[in-house]
């Protein structure tokens, strides 16, 4: 006996040694070597690995810590009020390092200071509930950097100072602002503020001479809500800047797009709206801007700025956070998911998160509890300990029955947007609780179906049901009456079923048969009701079973046309029909029950949803249905005029469950009592033909140099409706620009442009593009074309009556001149090796924006010679503005000491490298397979000269970095492993001592 014991003892402490090695294991690894994944939530649980130990925060890990890494850093803190959880007196004293002389701040310890900088300071001051010393002299900063002149304000103090913009005047306001010090915009300041913009006002835009357009716009009126500046039509100006929505939700400005170019058209629809006290968000679609914003890169910059658009928007509590509502019980079982057992004593708890860990704990909630007209009130804190909002009261139960409701509200107060207000409901049934016992037999099969599986028709379903609260454990008699429903999956009940509790002695017995094959596939569920002449129904119980049927269209009709072949015009009217059915043996259609087992009417209780979607299955639009008669069901809706629905349109028509399953029916051809075949399609067409109408700018000259601005200004007008056609979400029209390829006889495509302005309202698209560095040099074809939402270019002619394409023969001239610098870490107090190098581009003068390019590094030992180089990473290039740079950050162990070239190519340049490549190749095998069957002789040398084989791939900057490797250690080898090793001898030597137990 003492043997087993010992060997009972010796088994448990093995397995529980080895699961203790195992979870270790597993944590170590992914300790070591997981990664967060999906930056825009893993960035906010993970901020504080961006703080440096000065305090301050650093836009990615290795950089040095900066003020505007800071301000983006405290923001997330402050948005998902988590600075309780940070240590501010570090973060106080970086920003009091970084306070200048003259009072104002800089980015970084060294550098001179500047109003960005100063905002930035205050902001983390406002973040952090704090204030810096001696606000006024911060103010006096600011006024010193005004321009006499003009009133504007300079960016930076500097002996060489840039010229006064509306930028550094919109960032002075805002600062002053802050300190509650906005009396030193005097009258005679807000006057020629007014009457600077007055003067940059074109068709409802700031137009400020910048080509970030956009940006400079919410600069100009941020300002004017500073001056009392009155919009003529401030509608129209929202209309305006929402035009400059582009199809992924982003904002753009010329062929580009970006978070900073989105964050200032948001910003600037958000003070508008501030002004005329109306909510201009409604012009966009604020759904396809979250869906962009959260696919960013991981650093603070970016976070920010899409943490900040969301924000602004009215669903952010409700699309960001996730509520649940967990109930507290005392000396009582759990609260179930419909019913809380008589008796029961609780209190509700509100649970709020973001991103899966992070516990929301900064905001204002209370909630109200109501319970058969009686309502009380509760102010709900937050407890670190339940991670929750909860009261300290406690709720009786006892002695009550019936519906019992929960209210709670919730506010957050923003950081530029005010109060988000959020309400979460939940209901509970102060009822019994039930003792079932559920049985489903296929009558012919006499398979037994457990709860939750499949059934199908023949299956007989028994139940036998009783009640309990909290004294009471088995109540099957009372002055009540239990209700059995049988409901299909549109919550319509198909049969049902009552007995009294009074003078009742044993449990409940109900049985139903399922004989028809009339209702819809999805959840077949049944419900038990108990229902009493003071409370009515107060306990609601039920379990479900799977439907499975297959589900078809019949009678397809599209009213008013004939033939397989169904056209329409944009602007058209389209009126659908069908009549849903059931075809479980495919071989007899059961059109659906259209009435309930009381005999009335529930057609409108089903919900059909037609999908408009393109031939490459992109959806363009659902149309909900409307009911024509008792079996079928209609479609109604006009074409838009838009080039989103142009072309061929597949129609697919899903059967919504209560439950929101979508299920989608077969399309079945009643003519011929048969599914139509997989090929079939249903379809209509739109026809269209595209022209130019109402053009009021084109180029007049065929030459430009990069930098030089092609304008267009012009309607589309589609001949055969007679419409003018607006872009839509997903299509729009584009300026493209095209080149001779000379090696295979094809074109290709070096530019694609979107329009400056394309506006819903009114149909004019305007292009105002600045040659990029993109564009290939030499002759060109620009065209003006349709891209539809699945990406196909549609041809649009000249004037109506014109055969020709919308084209222009030009060409792109001027030599790109490049000017650079390069870095890299000397520093040994760095936490890591940074090299790189930064240029700007430039023709005759003219700054050139909007490149696209890539940059690969190599490695060498002997850089003198040139083959000696090895490829060490492709890294893309960062731009903002005409200034472009290329950053490698790797730990210093991993930046070996020599040479780094870094070669920077066009975007466009490699494709076209990489194409010809590869067509190349193709020509090779082609010709010596054709050398071969005709018993030639193959010369592969002559015929790669012939096609013009040898690259012509030339770098548009090329770069040589000497790097001396840092060494911060005299290890050469990562201390997780060390540990690794001692963990692995430790768990041999502990397998040995068990071994020899055991033996």
């Amino acid at each position: 006996k003492r043997r087993k014991v010992q060997c009972y003892c010796y088994l448990r402490m093995t397995v529980n040694k080895n699961l203790i090695i195992t979870i270790l294991t597993i944590a170590f690894f992914a300790t070591v070597f997981g990664q967060s994944a999906g930056p825009f939530g893993s960035i906010i649980s993970s901020l504080g690995s961006f703080q440096d130990r000065s305090g301050g925060f650093s836009l990615k890990a290795g950089d040095s810590p900066s003020l505007r890494a800071t301000e983006n850093a405290l923001s997330l803190y402050s948005l998902y009020g988590l600075t309780n959880s940070l240590d501010s007196q570090p973060v106080l004293t970086y920003l009091a390092s970084l306070r200048n002389p003259d009072n104002g701040f800089a980015d970084q310890n060294g550098l001179i200071s500047s109003l960005i900088a100063t905002r930035n300071a205050l902001r983390c001051y406002q973040y952090l509930h704090s204030a810096p010393t001696h606000p006024g002299l911060i103010a006096d900063y600011v006024m010193s950097l005004s321009q006499s002149e003009t009133n504007y304000f300079f960016a930076a103090s500097s002996d060489s100072r840039e010229r006064a913009d509306v930028h550094s005047t919109a960032i002075a306001f805002e600062i002053l602002e802050i300190l509650g010090m906005e009396e030193r915009i005097n009258a005679n300041m807000r006057e020629q503020m007014r009457t600077i913009l007055e003067e940059n006002t074109a068709e409802n835009i700031f137009d400020f001479g910048n080509p970030n357009y956009i940006q400079a716009n919410h600069f100009g009126i941020a300002v004017a809500s500073h001056v009392d500046y009155v919009f003529d039509d401030i509608d129209a100006w929202a209309s305006t800047i929402a035009s400059f929505q582009h199809a992924n939700g982003a904002f753009y400005e010329g062929d580009k797009t970006s978070l900073l170019i989105t964050k200032a058209g948001v910003d600037s629809l958000h003070i508008l709206g501030k002004l005329a006290n109306e909510d201009y968000l409604t012009f966009i679609n604020t759904q396809y801007i979250s869906k962009y914003c959260r696919d960013i890169p991981y650093n603070l910059q970016a976070a920010a700025a899409a943490h900040h658009i969301v924000s602004g928007f009215d669903d952010f509590l409700q699309s960001t956070y996730k509520f649940r509502v967990n109930y507290e019980t005392h000396d009582s079982p759990p609260v179930g998911s419909v019913t809380i057992e008589q008796g029961t004593t609780f209190k509700p708890i509100l649970m709020v998160t973001a991103f899966d860990t992070v516990s929301i704990s900064h905001l204002d909630v209370s909630c109200r509890l109501t319970h058969e007209g009686e309502t009380t009130q509760y102010l709900l804190e937050y407890s670190n300990e339940k991670r929750g909002y909860v009261s300290d009261e406690l709720f009786d139960t006892s002695e009550k029955l019936g519906s019992l409701e929960f209210v709670f509200d919730l506010h957050q107060e923003m950081n530029f947007y005010g109060s988000k207000y959020q309400r979460v409901t939940d209901s509970k049934e102060i009822g019994y609780g039930a003792n079932l016992t559920p049985s489903a037999v296929h009558e012919l099969t006499e398979r037994d179906v457990p709860v939750g599986e499949i059934v199908s028709v023949g299956t007989k379903f028994d139940f036998s049901i009783s009640f309990s609260n909290r004294t009471d454990t088995d109540i099957v008699s009372g002055d009540f009456v239990v209700i059995f429903s049988v409901l299909d999956s549109s919550n319509i009940v198909i049969a049902t079923d009552s007995l009294s509790g009074y003078d009742n002695d044993e449990e409940f017995q109900f049985t139903y048969t399922l004989r028809d094959s009339n209702i819809p596939s999805g959840d077949l569920n049944f419900q038990f009701q108990v229902v009493d002449d003071i409370y009515g129904t107060h306990t609601t119980y039920a379990v479900g079973y799977k439907l499975s049927v297959p589900m078809v269209a019949t009678n397809i009709e599209f009213v008013g046309q004939e033939g397989e072949n169904v056209n329409f015009n944009l602007g058209d009217s389209i009126r659908f029909k069908f009549e849903p059915a059931t075809f479980p043996d495919l071989r007899e259609v059961h059109p659906l029950e259209s009435f309930d087992f009381n005999g009335e009417m529930v057609s409108s209780q089903r919900k059909f949803i037609l999908v408009l979607s393109t031939i490459n299955g992109v959806r363009i639009a659902t149309i909900p249905s409307a009911v024509s008669a008792s079996s079928s069901y209609e479609f109604n809706f006009v074409i838009p005029k838009t080039f989103d629905y142009i072309g061929e349109t597949i129609l697919s028509i899903n059967y919504q469950t209560a439950s929101g399953e979508q299920i989608t029916l077969d399309n079945y051809d009643s003519a011929f009592n048969e599914l139509f075949d997989d090929s079939f399609q249903l379809k209509y067409t739109v026809n269209y033909e595209f022209h130019m109408s109402e053009v009021t700018i084109q180029p007049t000259t065929t030459d430009f140099f990069y930098g030089e601005e092609i304008e267009f200004s012009f309607q589309v007008i589609d001949s055969i409706s007679g419409e003018h056609i607006k872009s839509g979400y997903g299509s729009n029209v584009v300026m493209t620009l095209h080149h001779q390829d000379e090696v295979r006889d094809t074109q290709f495509t070096s530019a694609q442009v979107y329009p400056k302005r394309h506006s819903k309202e009114d149909g004019i698209f305007e292009f105002n593009w600045h040659v990029n560095p993109n564009a290939v040099k030499g002759d060109g074809l620009l065209t003006l074309t349709v891209l539809d939402i699945d990406s196909n270019e549609i041809t649009v002619y000249g004037p109506q009556g014109s055969t020709d394409p919308a084209e222009y023969k030009i060409k792109i001239g001027g030599e790109i001149s490049v000017k650079s610098t390069t870095f890299s870490t000397e520093d040994i107090n760095h936490l890591s090796t940074s090299l790189g190098t930064e240029f700007n581009l430039e023709c005759h003068n003219t700054p050139l924006e909007d490149a696209k390019l890539r940059s690969v590094i190599s490695y060498s030992k002997t850089p003198s010679n040139p083959d000696s180089f090895i490829e060490v990473t492709t890294l893309p290039v960062s731009g903002m503005k005409n200034f472009y740079s290329v950053t490698w950050n790797k730990p210093h162990r991993d930046v070996k000491s020599g040479t780094y070239r870094i070669d920077v190519f066009r975007e466009i340049d490699i494709e076209r490298s990489e194409d010809i490549a590869h067509w190349v190749e193709t020509q090779v095998k082609l010709q010596r397979r054709e050398a071969e069957i005709n018993n030639q002789k193959f010369d592969e040398v002559a015929i790669r000269r012939h096609l013009k084989s040898e690259s012509s791939l030339q770098p548009l900057l090329s770069v040589s970095i000497d790097h001396t490797q840092i060494s911060t250690s005299p290890l050469t080898f990562r201390l997780e492993w060390v540990a690794f090793i001692i963990f692995l001898v430790g768990f041999i030597w502990i397998n040995k001592i068990k071994y020899k137990y055991s033996s």
